[in-house]
């Protein structure tokens, strides 16, 4: 069994990475490595999870903290999630992960790859989110397509 989380690269490419303890738990290090400085924790929209018994579990995206202010690049495949009707945007490589309990506190924690899990974002819906994340990202881009057509009409 492994645990995963992904990074969302600003050139639109997916990272699958194994957190480096083994468990669930994704250290400090580890995020500020991924988006290379300070986290920021960001909630997105409309984008949730819902595991085996229905448990349904929020979405966290581990942002650079100084990416705006540090001219980073922006993130296509994060700004969808976050605030899409608000103009607003995600620059930086962003980590994707669970919030959820770990030993009794809540944190950002990484996905069981062996459980079956529903990704429910604007009514779509994905199995098994850390085997099939590039379907996810299909979804997500056909969203944004549509997007960009309805401003065009």
């Amino acid at each position: 069994m492994a645990y995963v989380y992904f990074i969302a690269h600003t050139d639109g490419t997916v990272e699958r990475k194994e957190t480096k303890s083994g468990t669930r738990r994704i250290d400090l290090e580890e995020f500020q490595e991924a988006v290379g400085g300070f986290i920021e924790i960001v909630r997105p929209v409309n984008f949730y999870m819902s595991g085996d018994g229905g448990i349904i579990r929020r979405v966290r995206m581990i942002i650079n903290e100084n990416g705006k202010r540090g001219k980073l690049p922006i993130n296509p495949i994060a700004s969808i999630f976050y605030q899409p009707d608000s103009g607003d945007y995600i620059v930086g490589d962003v980590v994707f992960t669970l919030f959820d309990f770990f030993e009794g506190e809540p944190d950002c924690v990484a996905i069981d790859d062996k459980e079956v899990i529903t990704v429910h974002h604007f009514g779509e819906h994905v199995k098994n989110l850390a085997n099939h994340y590039e379907n996810l990202l299909r979804i997500v881009e056909s969203i944004h397509e549509l997007a960009t057509n309805r401003k065009g009409d």
